[in-house]
């Protein structure tokens, strides 16, 4: 996560970035293997995977903000990267003591 924050100001290759860590640590939680399915594909798979996991919901709302800058190119303000990078922190951080 830390390779992350240091492209902060490159919206694009940051939530390219934070997306990957999302999607991989959640490969590895839920054994899951999806590396060539859409954002949706994914979290469908991962309902399968995981059914009741708290961790969908934060799974699911990530890589969807992720998408919202990677598609659209859209360019948001820092602090709103700075709170997609602690949330995800969060739940890579948060799966990985459990």
């Amino acid at each position: 996560m830390q390779r992350a924050l240091g492209l902060i100001h490159e919206a694009d290759r940051f939530c390219v970035e934070v997306s990957l860590i999302i999607r991989d640590y959640l490969e590895q939680r839920f054994d899951l293997h999806a590396p060539d399915r859409t954002t949706e594909e994914f979290l469908f798979k991962l309902q399968s995977a995981a059914p009741g996991q708290r961790a969908q919901a934060t799974a699911g709302r990530l890589p969807r903000r992720c998408d919202m800058v990677k598609f659209p190119k859209g360019e948001p303000p820092e602090q709103e990267l700075r709170e997609l990078h602690e949330a995800a922190s969060r739940l890579v951080g948060e799966r990985s003591r459990a």
